[in-house]
């Protein structure tokens, strides 16, 4: 993934994209320069930039009286807004619903399997 022409797309700064991610701007200045993202940070980048490839599942969203707001927007709205609280919060909510889906996709495979071997 190449981080920098995915933010330059974007028209954001580097300061955004680290507070978006939860790192420096220093970091992101690394990450873009030396093209080296460690595995830890790549789910959430992919969240960030809707990197359909490595996300199977459709997009995370908060419902809320039948209405759908996307994860990713309101992380955006909170950085913008310099509520990191709030966005580290959203982004970790996109996370653990992303993971639970990843689980459940496995979970109902296994079943399935168990199911036809019968």
């Amino acid at each position: 993934m190449d981080i920098k022409k995915e933010r330059k797309n974007r028209g954001w700064s580097q300061e955004k994209l680290a507070k978006l991610l939860g790192v420096s701007r220093g970091t992101i200045v690394n990450y873009e320069n030396d093209g080296v993202i460690p595995e830890t940070k790549r789910p959430m980048l992919n969240r960030i930039f809707g990197d359909k490839e490595s996300d199977a599942s459709s997009s995370i969203y908060l419902e809320k009286d039948g209405t759908k707001i996307p994860l990713r927007e309101l992380a955006v709205f909170f950085v913008e807004n310099q509520d990191v609280f709030m966005q580290n919060s959203v982004l970790r909510l996109a996370i653990d619903k992303m993971v639970a889906q990843k689980l459940n996709e496995k979970l109902q495979e296994i079943i399935s399997k168990h199911d036809l071997d019968r």
